[in-house]
Parts: C-alpha cells; structure tokens; sequence
C-alpha cells in the first residue's frame, strides 16, 4: 500500500460479523488504524471521541442504511469519505450510491485490493 495511506484510521461499519472482523484485520495487517462497528447505530456514538479518516460501510443493514450514515455525517457537518459496498446486484445502485454521497462504491464479493484501489478516490480529512 503506499505510505500516504497507511496512517489513515478507518471505520468499518458492516452487519455481517465475519466480513467486519475479516476487513478490520487485513486492514490492521496492511498498516491501518482500524475498528470495526456491527451498524450505524453503533458507529454514530464514537463520533463525538474519535473521527476516523474513511468509513467503509455496508449499504443495507437493519435499521440504518449506509445512505443513512451519509445523510447524519453530513447533517452534522462532517466530511469524512464514505465507501459503500454491497452484494445487491441492481447496476443503477452504483449510481444512486455515488449521487447520495459515497466516494466509491464497491459490489461485494471484492477482493481486498479493490478496497485498497478505492483509497486514492478518497480524500480523507487530516
């Protein structure tokens, strides 16, 4: 990966246990700060400590979305790069997910080299 990533710390806001937990350990195995958050309504409450510099987050879970988490993360004023994934195969939701918010969007499956691809279309905040 190279180095004006590896400082970065990321959230990874996924539903799925074994996908958050495998994300979260490559991520730390690749040189990342990372932690990982079962929804959004996890997720929101560690804002108010600690904002990470990307957010990877799976678009349909219970409850909140990852449409969700974009809207509060603007509403309140934020702007942290928001990389929304999902296993939905709709083609017009890459779209809808770019025009909402998302700085990438990624079909799962994905390898994890097409997560770290994604990174240089972020502009994370420093």
């Amino acid at each position: 990966m190279a180095q004006q990533f590896t400082n970065l710390s990321i959230s990874v806001v996924e539903d799925n246990d074994d996908l958050r937990t495998t994300l979260v350990d490559l991520l730390e195995a690749d040189g990342f700060s990372a932690s990982g958050f079962i929804g959004v309504e996890e997720f929101l409450p560690s804002l108010a400590t600690t904002q990470p510099h990307l957010i990877v987050c799976d678009l349909q879970m219970e409850g909140c979305d990852g449409f969700d988490l974009i809207d509060r993360i603007k509403g309140a004023g934020l702007n942290i790069p928001v990389i929304l994934m999902s296993g939905t195969s709709n083609p017009n939701m890459r779209t809808k997910a770019l025009s909402r918010g998302a700085a990438v969007f990624l079909q799962k499956p994905f390898d994890f080299s097409a997560l770290l691809n994604a990174f240089q279309f972020c502009s994370p905040n420093d």
